[in-house]
């Protein structure tokens, strides 16, 4: 700003030198000089006006620096956070497969009780149907005759992993579902 007004001050002297140098009337050299230092007036105050406009801009973007800032920081700790979560997750998740992996090809199931008829068994079952509703239809909780005709079982979860068949299990010891211990079979 300073070097903006030195040279408006400069071309404005010069401007005045000339014209009282110069040939001509004095009416007229007065005017000139009027209009030169009009001139440098305007061009001060606008060149100030222009710096305040300057430092009110970078003041603005410095906060909305700042505040982007506070906002990135916020972002990578919630990153950082999950992360952390994930590794949990992709830890979980390899311990799971490795328990998979003992149960080769086959699909297994939770049995949470054993009774003589279907009937017997049907109060429990309504029971849990009752607790996840809609699961009729997806075949979780069923009775179903054993492998010998005199025996039915009351199953928690079908064509499951090994893994997804002990979750199943110990959801159904923790909630109180089974029947004394739940057992995980093999389906056939």
């Amino acid at each position: 700003m300073i070097l903006s007004i030195v040279g408006i001050l400069v071309a404005t002297l010069a401007g005045l030198y000339g014209v009282f140098t110069g040939e001509g009337e004095t009416k007229k050299k007065s005017i000139l000089s009027i209009l030169a230092v009009l001139g440098a007036a305007v061009s001060v105050w606008a060149t100030a006006q222009a710096d305040q406009d300057a430092k009110v801009a970078k003041a603005d973007l410095n906060s909305k620096l700042a505040s982007s800032a506070g906002q990135l920081d916020r972002a990578n700790q919630r990153l950082a956070d999950q992360a952390i979560l994930l590794g949990y997750i992709n830890n979980s998740v390899g311990q799971l497969d490795k328990l998979n992996g003992l149960g080769g090809t086959h699909s297994y199931y939770v049995r949470l009780a054993y009774g003589r008829t279907a009937e017997e068994l049907r109060k429990y079952q309504d029971g849990l149907l009752a607790q996840f509703p809609g699961e009729e239809t997806k075949n979780l909780i069923v009775v179903r005759q054993t492998r010998r005709p005199e025996g039915y079982e009351l199953v928690f979860g079908t064509k499951l992993t090994l893994a997804s068949a002990e979750v199943f299990g110990r959801m159904a010891e923790g909630q109180g579902f089974a029947n004394g211990r739940a057992q995980i079979r093999i389906d056939e």
